[in-house]
């Protein structure tokens, strides 16, 4: 009942994240873990957006995805802002621990353009985590696409800076 399985996918060691952003042909959407046990590739935990009604159908959940060690991040960069349904896009991050995988506090932009698509691309290696919003905005407000860097303190990511285009002439990244 895929649609879009493969959507985006990342790769460490023996562990696999596969995400799937229209599973059940649009109306969720998730990203399922995957381990190399030495011969074959084993399917895991398969990991859901936050069950608040923001992040599943439409919000694109799995269109991103990194992976470090015991550490998954998976994005929705259509998922709505809580406070204002803005569709400003949202990290969800995940751990590891025993076969078993817990969802750690959710990162979404305080700030922003409605449909800045936060997420759309993201990576990390643990400690930092740097996530696209090709329409993203930058200090005077032009849709010039950001790229947002955040430092792991304990189970949340605190802002660390926002890159922009040097070049920037108004179109996004």
């Amino acid at each position: 009942r895929s649609a879009a399985f493969g959507s985006a996918v990342a790769l460490r060691g023996d562990r696999a994240l596969v995400g799937d952003s229209l599973f059940d042909f649009g109306r969720s959407s998730r990203a399922t873990t995957f381990v190399f046990d030495g011969g074959t590739w084993r399917r895991g935990t398969a990991l859901a957006a936050a069950n608040n009604g923001l992040a599943n159908s439409g919000a694109g959940f799995g269109s991103g995805v990194a992976l470090d060690g015991e550490l998954a991040i998976v994005s929705a960069p259509d998922s709505a802002n809580r406070r204002n349904y803005d569709q400003r896009g949202r990290i969800e991050t995940f751990t590891a621990s025993a076969g078993s995988w817990t969802r750690e506090p959710f990162l979404e932009l305080a700030d922003g353009p409605f449909g800045d698509r936060f997420g759309e691309q993201i990576e990390t290696d643990g400690v930092t985590l740097v996530v696209g919003a090709p329409k993203g905005d930058d200090t005077d407000g032009r849709l010039r696409g950001a790229v947002r860097i955040y430092r792991r303190v304990g189970e949340r990511w605190q802002p660390d800076g926002v890159l922009q285009a040097p070049d920037a002439d108004g179109d996004t990244l």
